[in-house]
Formats: structure tokens, C-alpha cells, sequence
């Protein structure tokens, strides 16, 4: 902000001894809010899977990403914010399913993560396999700021041969 006033003094014994002046700023806060899409097969899916128990069984989190100490590999991630579904569209006689979530109370200035760990609601049809989350878009890492505070995670859950 920049403040340009324009004064005038006059007569020979006058001075300007105080100026003030006072500033009334109207300011919208952010609030940091990640979202994204899972999509999988309708037939992973419970007939009476609600937006509660999928987002319960999806267990899907932003994370902090914890680096290592100092000549350890690795780190960690440990879970922020409060995560929901907001919609669910398909079913399980669905070809296709697609779970919209958000995750707010994340916070600004840290680098963060999205993961999605699909639990035993969610079983391979083929033997042998498991179910696995993929990210197809948004970058891994991230930082939210005031600035910037949003940011779009999609994952898509398959079904993989377990490594053994």
C-alpha cells in the first residue's frame, strides 16, 4: 500500500506538526482444500457402499512429507487434514465408479502428499491379485500457499499380481 497525500502550509509561522490517517482493508481468507477423483471397477464395490463407509475404506489422507535425519534414507509421511467423499457415481453393476473426495484443514507452507490405501472392501477377481491406488494426475509432492490454495489429486485403484 501506498499512501500520497497532498498538504499545504500557509503563512510564515506555520508548520505541520502530526499527520495520521487510518486504513480499512476488507481481506478474504483462503483455506487450503485439496480434491480429486478415484476411479475403479462397479465390481469392487459393496451394493450399500454410502459416501461414509467408502471414504472409510478407501482411507485416503494428506500426508506431511517428514524428510530423513541427516544420512538416513527414506523419511515419512504423517497424516494431516480431515478427509471426505463428496460423491459417488456408479454403482456396483457399474461398469465404472468415480469418488470424489476433499481433504481440508491441511496447512499452508509445508510440502505435502495424497495417498489412498484401498482395504479389504475392495477384492481383486483374479487370485492372486491385489488392489492397488495409482496416481494419473496432480504432482506427488506439493505445496500449498495463500496464493495457491488448492491443489487436484486422481487416483485410479487396479488390480495387480502381488510381488512375492
Amino acid at each position: 500500500m501506498t499512501l500520497t497525500a497532498a498538504v499545504a502550509l500557509q503563512g510564515s509561522n506555520s508548520a505541520l506538526s502530526r499527520f495520521s490517517y487510518q486504513v480499512v482493508a476488507l481481506v478474504n481468507l483462503v483455506s487450503p482444500i485439496i480434491t480429486g477423483t478415484i476411479s475403479f471397477s462397479g465390481m469392487w464395490l459393496w451394493p450399500d457402499a454410502s459416501k461414509e463407509t467408502l471414504a472409510g475404506n478407501l482411507n485416503i489422507s494428506a500426508n506431511l512429507v517428514v524428510p530423513p535425519p541427516p544420512g538416513e534414507l527414506g523419511g515419512t509421511l504423517e497424516p494431516v487434514g480431515e478427509s471426505s467423499v463428496t460423491q459417488v457415481i456408479g454403482s456396483a453393476t457399474a461398469a465404472a465408479v468415480s469418488v470424489t473426495y476433499q481433504i481440508v484443514g491441511v496447512p499452508f507452507g509445508q510440502v505435502l502428499q495424497v495417498t489412498v490405501d484401498p482395504d479389504s472392501m475392495f477384492t481383486p477377481t483374479v487370485p492372486g491379485q491385489v488392489i492397488v491406488s495409482e496416481q494419473v494426475s496432480g504432482p506427488v509432492q506439493f505445496t500449498l500457499t495463500p496464493s495457491a490454495p488448492t491443489q487436484e489429486c486422481d487416483f485410479v485403484l487396479t488390480s495387480v499380481f502381488e510381488a512375492r
